[in-house]
């Protein structure tokens, strides 16, 4: 199976970046997934530009990329499917989509500083999850909470909780009094 991945926010240090990361690692310990890798462009004279004009452009060129670069080449690879794990997907794929919404946050105009993308991010959110097949989230919470703003029902939204990344395990009663002296975690 050929899976495209968009992982554009997979530099990030928390959350959607630390979940692609380890996704990415997991599904490539599969044979049988062949993985192949979307990740959207930097412009580098987009730094010689006032902030506003970068803005705008990174924003209108993010969305030409994504709309129509990524559906070009998900054609040409013949991809099976494509997931798009940080909920900006493109909404014209030759292959069925799945999108992960941690959460519903990008549905509140508090959210985003800048009250234009605010905007842009919910009616785009909106399509995304009208066009995927499956929507994943990571809780129940964040799933009434999707349920309440997308209006979504039945099986398209799925919880599939976080996983644990293998450099975390479980400790034996010597290791953890090592690390803490008497086995108790530090004031």
């Amino acid at each position: 199976m050929r899976v495209g991945i968009d992982v554009t926010y997979a530099a990030k240090r928390e959350g959607t970046g630390t979940y692609i990361r380890n996704l990415v690692n997991a599904l490539a310990r599969h044979p049988e997934i062949e993985i192949i890798t979307f990740t959207r462009p930097r412009l580098a004279f987009v730094r010689l530009l006032p902030r506003p004009f970068a803005r705008l452009t990174n924003g209108l060129f993010s969305i030409i990329w994504l709309q129509i670069a990524v559906p070009i080449i998900a054609r040409q690879q013949r991809l099976d499917l494509f997931h798009a794990p940080a909920f900006l997907a493109p909404l014209f794929l030759p292959c069925p989509l799945v999108v992960t919404l941690l959460d519903a946050f990008q549905n509140s105009l508090r959210a985003q500083p800048d009250r234009l993308w605010s905007l842009y991010l919910r009616a785009f959110s909106r399509l995304v999850v009208n066009r995927a097949h499956k929507v994943l989230t990571i809780s129940h919470y964040a799933a009434e909470d999707l349920r309440h703003f997308f209006d979504l029902h039945g099986d398209r939204l799925v919880v599939t909780p976080l996983g644990v990344a293998p450099d975390f395990r479980h400790l034996t009663e010597k290791q953890t009094t090592q690390l803490f002296g008497n086995g108790q975690l530090p004031d």
